[in-house]
């Protein structure tokens, strides 16, 4: 039983890191996309969810086994979602790109906050790893904080945005264990781009009327984001603790960077390289410190 939870813990571990690809391409894409943030946040997730219908629906018969916990896990884990993007996305048009990474990397010490609460105690070694990555994140953007209204507002949402993105991977994990990975992101997405379609009515964005060029960049943070990124974080969830993830996940700002270097001639800080050294140790700390609960080595092992 031992064996085959360490051998799925391998393989997410690796999935996890092509995730963390994955999501890094968001960024890029979405800043040279002709549309409204919360627009392109609602279709990446709608589409997603379009695409993983067929799956849903062959899943009816194990979805009449969920219990209620279970289906509040999943349904509240895409709300929490939705709103996640809802704040994240606008928050790098309001206030520097720097500020709004350093402020949502806090994630990760949200989610062991989170954890922490719910009976699941860290190693200590694991907070050295989480203060290493987040110290890579701090020295890669700089602290650039203003005081203006409008700068005040976006670093709020950010942080707003880290919070609710731990709480969303806490709160889902407990639906994670019992269901395939295409079918979880598949009520996660759907609950998702629900909410931010209400966030996008009410605030009267037009989710309509691009050019093809932005429908294009919609499609590739779809397929390249979402199911390159959040899928493949959502089915790490089943082998590793919503503070690992969250962890591992910071990975993304220093090739987000180069990527943004390399696509749109955004040259990155000098201090890219040491960052990413840090970022790197602090993301090993943490994986190599990483202790399943019994709960997770038997429920590992039951996976279908």
């Amino acid at each position: 039983m031992a064996d085959t939870a360490a051998a799925h813990r391998r393989a997410d571990l690796s999935v996890l890191m092509l995730g963390v690809f994955g999501g890094a391409t968001a960024g890029p894409i979405m800043a040279g996309t002709q549309a409204p943030s919360l627009a392109i946040a609602f279709w990446r997730n709608a589409l997603a969810a379009i695409i993983l219908l067929p799956m849903l629906l062959r899943s009816r018969a194990l979805l009449a086994t969920l219990e209620r916990r279970q289906w509040v896990s999943v349904i509240g884990a895409g709300m929490l979602l939705g709103v996640h993007f809802s704040c994240w996305v606008p928050s790098v048009k309001l206030t520097s790109v720097a500020a709004a990474q350093a402020l949502v990397s806090t994630q990760v010490v949200w989610a062991a906050v989170l954890e922490h609460l719910g009976g699941r105690r860290a190693p200590r070694m694991q907070f050295v790893g989480i203060g290493a990555t987040l110290l890579g994140v701090l020295w890669l953007t700089g602290v650039d904080f203003a005081f203006e209204p409008s700068a005040l507002l976006g670093d709020g949402l950010a942080l707003f945005a880290a919070m609710v993105g731990a709480a969303y991977m806490h709160t889902g994990r407990a639906a994670r264990t019992v269901l395939p990975t295409f079918t979880y992101t598949a009520i996660l997405y759907l609950a998702a781009s629900t909410t931010l379609l209400v966030i996008c009515l009410v605030r009267g964005v037009s989710l309509a009327g691009y050019p093809a060029h932005a429908w294009l960049l919609i499609a590739a943070v779809t397929l390249l984001a979402q199911f390159g990124g959040h899928s493949l974080y959502n089915k790490a969830m089943r082998s590793f603790s919503a503070t690992a993830v969250s962890n591992i996940v910071l990975l993304q700002v220093p090739i987000g960077a180069i990527l943004a270097w390399l696509f749109l001639a955004q040259v990155p800080r000098i201090t890219l390289l040491p960052a990413a050294v840090l970022l790197a140790v602090g993301v090993i700390i943490v994986v190599l410190h990483e202790h399943p609960t019994r709960a997770d080595v038997q429920a590992l092992a039951d996976e279908r």
